[in-house]
């Protein structure tokens, strides 16, 4: 782990320390059937050694680790779990703070070193509690480069305070989270649940999560250093696959309330890392600085989402660096993820769709949306192969195929000569390139069923009769987009021309909207000129 000097604020708590009179847990060793009690933990992993072997919890204990020689290693493959019963371990070096984590696993380079804690449906909880002490430097569990650390249901680890990072689970091995609960965690650096560090030379730092829930942990700024991660932090080589389960109500200072997935690295580590996010759900988790970043997810690195990806709409995603790579089909309905970044140009990249991925960047579009009051919107650009941010004109001419930096198809140009700017056909939602498409209003007659029959001569002298009806009104139609709204006009005099309104707020009703004014009083040779208009529903 890398270290640094801050000066950290919270009091030690008195805690009662258990007895060391009474057994505590009992391990069976892999193929006996030996039954051997211990009053202490450490002392119960200890007699496993590099073999493999099961900790069953039968009472309250505490770690007491006060050295370098008493810290709890786990070289071979340990499980711990409970024997149906509540029962916690708690940080207790002589009620005070320590620099030392609970439990290590392969710090020497134990090739086959395992943790794990818990099991599938196991009976009773198992709470590694850190007894709300501030603890330099200290992990409830730290997982070095060859380790496997696996968590299961019924297992919870909780109310650790650090000043450095990852103050539930340190990880630069393999992290399994099938289930259990990881909570209530503070962290004056990086990562107040987990830090997923894949920092140093040789770090293979892989989070895969499939269950459990990591909720209501801190990362705090101390001495410039940290907020970033409230729930995982994801650094520099690090992977972290989020599977399923759900980071929620988790709060960084500064960036990542939920997740931190960024280069963050020293001269050693390799910045090539990434979050791939297929399930679960992250939600209710937040940055308290008014300038920070990513409720949901900060990422300057490899952002992927496929399948079950899904984010609360209040938790966005601030991109700092790249985009998403969507690599496999959207199974969730509706925006899966609100987007923000650090830049607001049009023309930004977003999201990319993967070719594997079987859908188009129109079949992504409605799962994401961009943070409100940007005035802007996600779109389509094919030029970029991306969804991008844009302005609705801007998006509205790439939907029409053409470059909003084209000086042809600029706010005020006319490239189609139909006497229609390309605004003006943006409102419309005409063709700006085609001079056939505009809005232009056709004119009708309305009769009734009244009507006269006139007879004539005809020039053949042919007898004919001419059945005349009512003219009753007119008959208006004009080629009609959603998301318009029309405004029938008339004036009875062209010089000067005073309009004044035969029909307001007319929805559209695309292909075509068709609008019958009625004479009523006013006599049907009376002169009458009419337009329509058009603006945007909003």
């Amino acid at each position: 782990m890398r270290h640094f000097i801050t000066s950290l604020l919270a009091a030690a708590l008195t805690l009662p320390i258990a007895t060391r009179a009474a057994d505590t847990c009992y391990v069976v060793m892999d193929g006996s059937a030996t039954t051997n009690y211990f009053g202490y933990v450490g002392d119960a992993i200890n007699s496993i050694g590099t073999g493999t072997g099961v900790v069953t919890m039968i009472a309250d204990d505490s770690i007491m680790t006060s050295n370098l020689e008493t810290r709890i290693n786990v070289v071979g493959n340990v499980t711990l779990v409970s024997d149906g019963g509540d029962h916690t371990i708690w940080r207790g070096i002589q009620q005070a703070p320590t620099n030392y984590t609970l439990l290590y696993v392969a710090r020497f380079g134990e090739s086959n070193a395992v943790l794990t804690l818990g099991a599938p449906s196991m009976p009773g909880t198992l709470t590694f509690d850190g007894g709300s002490f501030t603890n330099t430097s200290a992990s409830l569990v730290l997982n070095y480069q060859n380790g496997t650390l696996n968590l299961y249901d019924g297992v919870i680890l909780k109310n650790n305070i650090s000043g450095f990072e990852g103050s539930g689970v340190y990880n630069e091995g393999t992290f399994n989270m099938y289930g259990g609960i990881i909570v209530s965690n503070v962290s004056f650096g990086l990562g107040g649940g987990v830090d997923n560090a894949g920092y140093w030379s040789g770090s293979k730092a892989i989070f895969n999560m499939y269950g459990g829930t990591i909720a209501h942990n801190e990362s705090r700024i101390s001495m410039n250093h940290g907020g970033l991660g409230g729930g995982v932090a994801n650094e520099g080589s690090a992977i972290f696959n989020l599977f399923g389960g759900s980071i929620e109500n988790n709060q960084a200072e500064l960036a990542g309330g939920g997740i931190f997935n960024a280069k963050y690295s020293n001269a050693y580590a390799h910045t090539n890392g990434s979050l791939h996010i297929t399930g679960g759900s992250i939600s209710g988790n937040a940055v308290t600085a008014t300038n920070g970043m990513g409720n949901g997810v900060y990422s300057d690195k490899i952002l992927t989402m496929g399948a079950a990806a899904n984010l609360n709409a209040n938790n966005d995603v601030f991109i700092s660096n790249g985009v998403i790579l969507v690599t496999s089909q959207l199974t969730e309905s509706g925006v899966i993820a609100t987007l923000s970044s650090a830049s607001t140009t049009s023309g930004t990249q977003l999201v990319k769709v993967d070719i594997g991925s079987g859908q188009t960047l129109d079949d992504v579009l409605p799962s994401f949306a961009l943070v409100s009051g940007s005035g802007q919107i996600l779109a389509v650009d094919i030029a970029a192969d991306a969804i991008i941010r844009a302005t609705a004109f801007e998006a509205w001419l790439l939907s029409r195929g053409y470059s909003y930096t084209d000086p042809d198809y600029a706010p005020a140009s006319d490239s189609d000569d139909d006497n229609a700017t390309t605004w003006e056909e943006y409102l419309a939602d005409t063709d700006p390139g085609d001079a056939s498409s505009v809005l232009a209003i056709t004119i009708g007659s309305l009769y009734s069923t009244n009507y006269v029959d006139i007879v004539a001569t005809n020039e053949l002298n042919e007898v004919v009769t001419n059945r005349v009806y009512d003219n009753i009104g007119i008959v208006f139609s004009w080629p009609s987009a959603s998301g318009r709204i029309y405004d029938v006009e008339n004036t009875d005099s062209m010089l000067p021309a005073t309009w004044q309104a035969t029909e307001t707020d007319i929805p559209a009703t695309p292909p075509a909207n068709i609008y019958t004014n009625l004479f009523g009083d006013l006599p049907p040779d009376a002169l009458r000129f009419y337009r329509t208009r058009v603006r945007l529903g909003n």
